[in-house]
């Protein structure tokens, strides 16, 4: 088995939320494309990225991470989504790594946090 060349220090949450007038971008391209969840993840998964969901009661919201592989343009990067309804979420997160940040190497739209 190949050994990774992960290294923790590298790995890098990114915060990236969408402001209104990507939300207006985001609404009338589902709107318009009408994308199922099966196509976002295979749309994911064609392009090698890892996605793990994680239901928070007191937020009563999923989290969509998505995760850049080694070896592509995000590897050791983490993008989430957070959505009260599953289906919004996981398409919303393959629109923000398909089709917003297609070609981009991600970075925060927020300071990052140099804490725990």
């Amino acid at each position: 088995m190949a050994k990774s060349k992960f290294k923790r220090d590298e790995f890098q949450f990114v915060e990236y939320t969408l402001n209104a007038e990507q939300l207006e971008a985001f609404d009338a391209w589902v709107a318009k494309k009408s994308p199922t969840v099966i196509d976002s993840v295979e749309g994911l998964i064609a392009e090698a990225y890892k996605i793990s969901i994680t239901w928070r009661e007191e937020r009563y919201a999923y989290i969509i991470t998505v995760t850049g592989t080694e070896g592509s343009r995000n590897a050791y990067r983490a993008l989430s989504t957070w959505s009260d309804d599953l289906s919004e979420g996981l398409i919303m997160a393959a629109y923000k790594v398909l089709v917003l940040l297609k070609d981009a190497t991600w970075e925060s739209t927020a300071p990052q946090r140099m804490r725990g």
